[in-house]
């Protein structure tokens, strides 16, 4: 029996897939600017669904490397849960050394991204 169901609607009816506590299930939805990236898991030494939502690239396009937005259990939202490389659902303010190194290489990456956009609109319409 499925664990997960995911739905995807656009152009034509809408599909589903189904995945399972040992599979998880994945999805990315793209543009030509970029992508989002959504990851489904069961993590059975806590006995709970958890979930990673992060922009990252297509086609070459979008954010590089990837950013994670939310990393926790799906049923909740826990905004101060350590959202980069860390499985342990440490606290803001008990980051492990690595995840405050990715957090502030993610947030750093960000405002390049963002930077290089806007000057790359700029030069658009100038």
């Amino acid at each position: 029996m499925a664990h997960f169901r995911g739905t995807v609607s656009g152009g034509r009816t809408q599909a589903s897939r189904l995945g399972h506590k040992s599979t998880g299930l994945e999805t990315t939805a793209a543009s030509w600017q970029g992508a989002a990236h959504v990851r489904l898991w069961h993590d059975a030494s806590s006995d709970t669904d958890m979930v990673e939502v992060a922009l990252t690239q297509h086609h070459g396009a979008g954010v590089s490397p990837d950013v994670v937005l939310y990393r926790g259990p799906v049923g909740e939202y826990a905004p101060h849960q350590c959202t980069s490389c860390c499985e342990r659902g440490a606290t803001v303010g008990d980051l492990c050394e690595q995840c405050d190194v990715e957090n502030e290489r993610n947030i750093a990456q960000y405002e390049t991204s963002e930077a290089r956009a806007i000057a790359a609109e700029r030069a658009v319409t100038s």
